[in-house]
């Protein structure tokens, strides 16, 4: 019996240390929203789009994430741009640049800015 209790100790022993180790980490070492963007921001600067969006689709997976889809590829979007978006328009984003520029009937309609909202983590496995 005191050989039982003597591992039970052991176990929360470690348990408590391995938990310390864990909140000591990542308290030090903290993420901001900024360095977590910055290689979703990347990835979007590398793409160059000039096409028609074809359909808006919503990603269960990965907590709701939205993405207007054109040609056979789709572009992460924030909430806020999904009623500034319609199916149809046209969506032209040059390569190196993180602004959208949206077309309707030949008219520009709006021009949407990743960098505009800094402060909401994005979809960073798309």
């Amino acid at each position: 019996m005191k050989d039982l209790r003597k591992f039970y100790y052991w176990c929360a022993l470690v348990f408590l240390i391995i938990f310390l180790l864990l909140q000591w980490y990542f308290y030090l070492n903290p993420t901001t929203i900024e360095e977590d963007n910055e290689e979703f921001y990347d990835n979007i600067k590398k793409i160059e789009v000039k096409s028609i969006i074809k359909r808006k689709s919503l990603d269960f997976k990965n907590r709701r994430a939205l993405y207007v889809v054109y040609e056979q590829d789709s572009l992460p979007i924030f909430s806020d741009w999904e009623e500034k978006i319609s199916i149809g328009d046209s969506i032209i984003k040059p390569k190196g640049s993180l602004k959208l520029l949206i077309k309707r009937g030949g008219y520009l309609i709006d021009t949407l800015d990743y960098e505009d909202n800094n402060s909401i983590i994005l979809p960073n496995n798309w």
